[in-house]
């Protein structure tokens, strides 16, 4: 007896599932979905409005020239990093990490200046300490929202 002849499938043969190479690969968001860019301008803004308000603060006052002097060095060059990371946020959408941190980072120098000078005064404390305060904040979320888009 004869074995029986394999017979060829009726009907069109299944299509092998096509695998999509953009399928496959993670691609983070960008911040647009996470996070509003007029938000992100707006914190880029106030962090600029803070290093420029801790610079004229102590001269205002009439703080000590020792202090007036540090703090404005420190505010003119803190505002260079401040207004670069407009600029960066401007141009690409998207904050950018190094003058981010510099703006956190000279932010935090002006919450703790006052404590390291003496005969300093209230008004001069206070309002270089709050530059500081809102500077740290704003420029921390725009540190995290680098982080979290990738870009550095």
């Amino acid at each position: 007896m004869c074995s029986p002849v394999p017979r060829a499938p009726v009907g069109p043969r299944p299509a092998e599932p096509v695998k999509k190479a953009y399928l496959l690969r993670y691609q983070r968001p960008s911040v647009s979905t996470n996070t509003s860019p007029t938000f992100l301008s707006l914190s880029a803004g106030v962090c600029v409005l803070g290093c420029a308000a801790a610079v004229v603060i102590p001269v205002a006052v009439g703080a000590s020239v020792a202090f007036t002097g540090s703090i404005s060095l420190s505010g003119l060059l803190g505002l260079v990093f401040a207004a670069r990371n407009v600029q960066l946020l401007r141009e690409s959408g998207e904050p950018s990490l190094p003058p981010a941190v510099l703006t956190t980072v000279f932010g935090g120098w002006f919450m703790l200046a006052p404590l390291v000078y003496s005969e300093v005064g209230f008004l001069a404390t206070a309002g270089t300490q709050l530059a500081g305060t809102v500077m740290s904040t704003f420029g921390l979320y725009l540190v995290v929202a680098a982080v979290s888009t990738g870009r550095a």
